[in-house]
């Protein structure tokens, strides 16, 4: 028998692509303030993907109805983020978890998702203590106080941004606080401090943190409850002069982590003075901003070239706001991607300023 192949059908059979969330809020997975990003990122994610999944809206029939129409090969992004006022986180975590499992056990399907591997900063540094890449660590105050070389920084298991970590100068200035902390490290000395995000056990971009502020807004002078804010500067990975150093530290992080290689995953590290790289953490749940949420689709999506070089404006469009807005930090960055090389397309720009979320 003859069969004709229309077009309909044609397409039927393509890979179908899901970006899925938790909640109906974009803004959640971008950093805090970041509008610009919230509008871009939320303008690609209905251009790249096909279908998108909100968790929250579907009851678990549902979840599982959709999950049932996955075919073989189709492509699944899971990206959430721990947002206080979500269910609970807890609820949040499990219904994460269960459509992992689910999907997993589906053959063919391409997942990625940025699993919470690491539960804690405790985990992690238990995990990979042993290693010269981390600072000499322990998990109590009475330990710190015997073994560890002051200063130090306490940390709580949880938290973001600063939020919690707090610097003590002396083993006296630690015994008497009344602050409870679940890790503490020796501080580090650092020149920079840098994010990685890591997908498949590949670096897929690298920028470095700086801070935005320097009064009251780094280690040396927060108080615990302070939060540390940066500008993310996209680093060139080409010539980049301490990549093959980041790529053996992945390599050990990715193998301690064990069965989680379709994971997408941030580590923040400082290079110190003399050139040693530290680990500080291992994120799963990182908030993004446009630029790895770019670089991250491209390694997970067959984009059209079309597509890519519109994806390339944009990206010129935002690094070159943001040069404009950060100037002095930029230049003190350790190896920025170029900014303000290419021409920015007016059309391009015109568009985008007047950009409407139901453009797409």
């Amino acid at each position: 028998m003859k069969w004709v192949l229309t077009l309909e059908s044609f397409v039927s059979q393509l890979p179908k692509t899901y970006f899925v969330q938790f909640s109906d809020n974009i803004g959640n997975l971008t950093r805090e303030g970041s509008s610009k990003d919230y509008k871009a990122i939320n303008m690609l994610v209905k251009a790249l993907f096909d279908e998108i999944i909100i968790l929250d809206e579907m009851t678990i029939n549902e979840i599982d109805e959709w999950i049932e129409t996955i075919k073989s090969d189709d492509i699944v992004f899971c990206y959430s983020v721990k947002v206080i006022g979500e269910w609970s986180n807890k609820k949040k975590k499990r219904v994460m978890n269960y459509v992992h499992n689910k999907i997993n056990k589906k053959k063919g399907v391409q997942l990625r998702m940025n699993d919470s591997f690491v539960q804690s900063k405790s985990d992690f540094y238990e995990l990979f203590k042993q290693y010269d890449f981390m600072p000499k660590t322990c998990f109590s105050k009475k330990k710190a106080i015997e073994t560890l070389k002051f200063p130090i920084v306490a940390k709580p298991d949880g938290g973001s941004l600063g939020i919690g970590i707090q610097k003590f100068e002396s083993k006296e200035e630690l015994n008497s606080s009344k602050d409870t902390f679940d890790v503490f490290c020796e501080y580090v000395e650092s020149l920079c401090e840098i994010r990685v995000f890591v997908l498949d056990g590949k670096i897929v971009c690298i920028l470095e943190r700086i801070h935005k502020f320097t009064d009251k807004n780094n280690i040396d002078s927060k108080s615990k409850d302070d939060r540390i804010k940066f500008v993310y500067v996209p680093q060139n990975m080409v010539g980049f002069p301490y990549l093959r150093k980041i790529q053996d530290i992945v390599k050990v992080i990715d193998k301690g982590l064990g069965s989680h290689m379709n994971s997408i995953y941030s580590i923040d590290i400082l290079i110190t003075p003399d050139q040693q790289l530290k680990v500080l953490e291992s994120n799963s749940k990182s908030m993004l901003g446009l630029y790895e949420f770019m670089e991250i689709c491209k390694n997970i999506l067959d984009i059209p070239y079309q597509t890519t070089l519109l994806m390339e404006k944009i990206a010129n469009l935002y690094i070159n706001e943001q040069y404009e807005q950060y100037k002095t930090q930029i230049k003190k960055s350790l190896h920025p991607i170029n900014y303000k090389t290419t021409p920015i397309d007016d059309e391009l720009l015109k568009a985008l300023k007047g950009f409407d979320e139901d453009s797409f």
